[in-house]
């Protein structure tokens, strides 16, 4: 049996982008190539500056938006 506090909980249906603070952007973002298949959105490259974000996504651009931001 569910409780009721159970079932008015949100559903969580898809993640839409996810902020990852890392020590080497870079070495991230060669990970999430090779493991998930993910890689460098181009339209955001004028922010992958040194302290700027690196955002990567699948082929299709869509559902899977992580940044990458260097640890200070």
């Amino acid at each position: 049996m569910i409780s009721a506090q159970a079932e008015s909980r949100p559903t969580l249906e898809a993640i839409d982008h996810i902020h990852l603070q890392v020590p080497d952007k870079h070495a991230a973002a060669r990970w999430y190539e090779n493991i998930l298949g993910l890689s460098a959105d181009p339209r955001f490259a004028l922010w992958n500056t040194d302290t700027g974000p690196l955002v990567i996504n699948n082929a299709e651009g869509n559902e899977h938006e992580i940044t990458t931001y260097d640890v200070a």
